[in-house]
């Protein structure tokens, strides 16, 4: 018998539930005074591919910034990463971003943006809850999660 490991890296796991985007960005807002998942908003709209891939150096440098504030400023909060990467604003990327890192990170983007972004999508339209919604909500296997504890937003 092969046992199965559930490994998550840099994200928990949750079990099935219905995502209310508007639910997330109101609870955002009381918890923390400021709506964090705004960017969301801006990954699902038609033109988020689009304006991600006309303005790569501008996306590459919020994401991964060297300032975790501007993710607050310029990232999270309504239309801000719109705004960003329109303006084609640049920032200081953080420095474990080393230049081959920034040139994985460019080409990967660089070959389409809306198979990326479909992620978002899914969640917010519960696109696979058909799919979930019977599914135990408890993990029963070992597991093991691994992320870097730095609050960004």
């Amino acid at each position: 018998m092969i046992d199965i490991i559930l490994v998550l890296i840099s994200g928990a796991y949750n079990p099935p539930s219905l995502f209310d985007l508007d639910r997330a960005l109101e609870n955002s807002k009381k918890a923390l005074g400021y709506e964090t998942f705004d960017h969301w908003k801006f990954f699902r709209a038609n033109d988020a591919a689009t304006i991600i891939e006309h303005n790569l150096d501008s996306f590459i440098d919020i994401v991964f910034a060297n300032d975790p504030t501007l993710w607050r400023t310029n990232f999270v909060l309504v239309g801000k990463v719109r705004d960003w990467l329109i303006n084609k604003n640049r920032t200081i990327r953080a420095s474990y971003i080393i230049e081959e890192d920034y040139k994985t990170l460019k080409q990967y983007f660089t070959e389409g943006m809306q198979p990326k972004l479909n992620l978002f999508k899914t969640m917010i339209e519960n696109r696979d809850w058909n799919d979930e919604k019977d599914l135990d909500p408890f993990v029963k296997r070992p597991f093991l999660i691994s992320w870097r504890n730095k609050r960004l937003c």
